[in-house]
């Protein structure tokens, strides 16, 4: 289990250590948002297989450790997939990342793996809708698709 600060050293580059800080600058939450998150009475516990290397990951990572500020009780454990392969295969075949998974107890729900459901097909079909992706012009879809997954638990 990796905290923030911990997954920040699963690279030694400091580029990619201060892309990672410079996005979640980045990212704005409107104030229903924060007033739902903030509202989450039980602990939350997400698992996320991710590198900062990862554009992809780089962004997700922004998008959940800024909305994890609101919630009262969350957990996010960080893996390598390097290290990780087998238990990440076994919870995503696909074995992509970032793959992030919401837990609880012992059901483990995926919420995502590469990007969200809803763009995915635009993003493979399209390099600008992936370079748009990193810069954070997806940002909703990516806390739409956490909160959808919070709410159906």
């Amino acid at each position: 289990m990796a905290t923030f600060k911990e997954y920040l050293k699963f690279t030694d580059k400091i580029e990619y250590r201060d892309r990672q800080i410079a996005a979640m600058r980045g990212v704005n939450i409107d104030e229903d948002t924060i007033e739902e998150l903030s509202s989450i009475g039980e602990k939350k516990t997400f698992l996320i297989f991710a590198h900062p290397e990862c554009p992809d990951c780089t962004r997700f990572v922004a998008v959940l450790e800024t909305l994890a500020k609101y919630i009262p009780f969350v957990e996010i454990d960080y893996r390598l997939r390097s290290l990780e392969k087998e238990l990440l295969l076994s919870l995503n075949p696909e074995g992509k990342i970032p793959s992030v998974f919401l837990v609880d107890g012992i059901k483990i729900t995926k919420i995502l793996s590469e990007y969200p459901d809803s763009i995915k097909e635009m993003i493979y079909s399209d390099v600008n809708i992936k370079n748009k992706y990193h810069l954070g012009e997806y940002d909703g879809v990516i806390i739409e698709t956490i909160l959808n997954a919070i709410r159906e638990k």
